[in-house]
């Protein structure tokens, strides 16, 4: 279930771990993937496959099937907005070209933890040379290529919208329990 207004999009917290106080990832409705909220979780850099093959092998809370983001190859440098990167570093974020994501005052922001600036992250798109891949750099809303050796971070991402959401259903025997109290509030006032 989407919380959307109109036309605007949101990231929506998404509970993996079965406690609905904290959410492990975030809904981007636009693109339709589930990003994890923890932009560092390996903890460490590494080359291109061993990041390729470290998403594919998470699993949070039961969830599988994460992956490395897409970059946009026709477009490189700033401003590249059609990569899932660089939609969530300009669209989502409010980042700014040649600004570190850290100085956005955007409040989408602070749903996201330990997002590494001075190191750049992996995507899952190759570059036209076999040797390398396309890396987002969230120090100032980049994108290029690095050889696949370079040690890089990564953030996983995952197809689709996974996990509970942050809304939880009132049962209906709740509003029948609150339309009998406005029932019984009418009624008084109408004998008085």
């Amino acid at each position: 279930m989407s919380l959307v207004s109109g036309a605007q999009a949101a990231l929506v917290g998404r509970d993996l771990d079965n406690n609905l106080a904290t959410f492990e990832a975030y809904y981007d409705d636009d693109l339709n993937i589930t990003w994890l909220a923890d932009a560092n979780a390996s903890g460490v850099t590494m080359g291109w496959n061993d990041a390729m093959a470290c998403a594919g092998a998470l699993s949070i809370g039961g969830y599988t099937n994460w992956r490395l983001p897409n970059n946009d190859p026709s477009c490189i440098i700033v401003g590249c907005v059609n990569g899932e990167m660089g939609h969530l570093f300009y669209n989502e974020l409010g980042g700014s070209a040649w600004n570190s994501i850290l100085t956005s005052t955007d409040p989408d922001l602070a749903k996201f933890s330990n997002i590494v600036v001075a190191q750049a992250y992996w995507s899952a798109t190759q570059d036209s040379n076999p040797a390398a891949a396309l890396r987002f750099m969230f120090s100032v809303g980049a994108q290029g290529s690095s050889a696949k050796t370079m040690n890089l971070r990564s953030w996983a991402v995952h197809p689709g919208d996974i996990g509970a959401s942050a809304v939880v259903p009132v049962p209906a025997a709740l509003w029948l329990f609150g339309s009998a109290f406005g029932l019984l509030g009418w009624a008084r006032l109408k004998a008085v």
